[in-house]
């Protein structure tokens, strides 16, 4: 098994602008311990973060970790990100107001993903507005993707992320903090940008990285929609996807959009943090759902996560 999805499901999160285990789902969900949802060598979880009510300080980690980072997020937008899980399945979340809501979406197990307890954070390139390499290859052994948070003090700089190798080149005003995965080359080799005028506030933190499981292109296919206002299907082009990975960037600031596993009825339809993105979103039979408000949003499929196993174990979907 390498990734898995799980019926959607939110998660209690605490909201008292500290540090909390997540270990269960909410009443409303039936508490259930996250541990029953994963299997066994779970190794990261597969979240989607919906920014309701305010803006607000949102941080994640391992448990174990000292990292302490807790950035604003602006009202009304949604993200997802990927985070490293204790033996129990826990995760320490840090939300500033029960109106974030962090909802469980799949997994990762152990022979796919592999998590640090702390971040690296001596991999920052120099924020001069080109691309330039970022190697970590002594650190990522053997990796085909990169997991990585790019967060500081100040939002709004131009930033971007590629595959060695590839073309593309979507430089997009960032927000306070954003979670992606990026593909690698075969020497742990991808390319970073960020233009910061007057010092580099911002860091590149390593979060983890990927090893089996998944596919990355070189350059990301153009999956943007036509159309606003409803749900428009975006097919990976293979059934072995569970997961799309999805660029998201936007010429404009403030306009919603939204992304889910086709056929689903879940509707977070809000804004991207900043006007940068990167999705994680179940598939259902490669095919995943979008919506925008605008067509100045647009989609890129970086890749997808695949399953090596079936398996169907409680609320595991394959």
């Amino acid at each position: 098994m390498a990734f898995g999805k799980v019926t959607q499901v939110e998660l209690n999160c605490g909201g008292d602008d500290s540090w909390n285990t997540a270990s269960k789902t909410t009443a409303a969900e039936g508490e259930d311990l996250i541990s029953s949802l994963v299997p066994a060598n779970t190794s990261a979880l597969i979240l989607h973060v919906d920014v309701s009510g305010m803006a607000d300080n949102f941080g994640i980690r391992k448990p174990g970790s000292t990292d302490n980072r807790n950035n604003v997020h602006p009202i009304g937008s949604h993200f997802w990100c990927m985070v490293g899980v204790d033996s129990s399945k826990n995760f320490e979340v840090w939300i500033g107001n029960t109106a974030i809501k962090v909802y469980l979406e799949g997994y990762a197990t152990s022979d796919s993903v592999v998590w640090f307890t702390n971040a690296h954070n001596d991999r920052t390139p120099t924020p001069d507005g080109t691309w330039r390499e970022v190697n970590v290859n002594d650190i990522c052994p053997n990796a085909i993707g990169i997991i990585y948070e790019y967060s500081g003090s100040v939002g709004g700089w131009l930033y971007g992320a590629r595959k060695k190798g590839s073309s593309d080149n979507r430089t997009i005003p960032d927000g306070y903090k954003d979670y992606a995965v990026i593909g690698c080359d075969n020497s742990q080799i991808f390319e970073f940008f960020h233009d910061e005028v007057g010092g580099d506030s911002n860091t590149l933190y390593i979060l983890g990285y990927i090893v089996s499981g998944a596919v990355f292109n070189t350059n990301g296919v153009d999956k943007s929609l036509g159309a606003t206002g409803a749900y428009i299907d975006i097919n990976a082009g293979t059934t072995n996807a569970l997961f799309q990975v999805i660029e998201c960037v936007s010429s404009q600031a403030n306009v919603d959009y939204a992304l889910r596993e086709d056929g689903k009825s879940n509707d977070i339809y809000k804004h991207l943090t900043g006007q940068h993105n990167w999705a994680l979103v179940p598939a259902s039979a490669g095919i995943v759902e979008g919506k925008i408000e605008s067509t100045g949003i647009d989609f890129f499929l970086l890749g997808y996560f695949g399953i090596t196993k079936p398996r169907s174990q409680g609320y595991i979907m394959s």
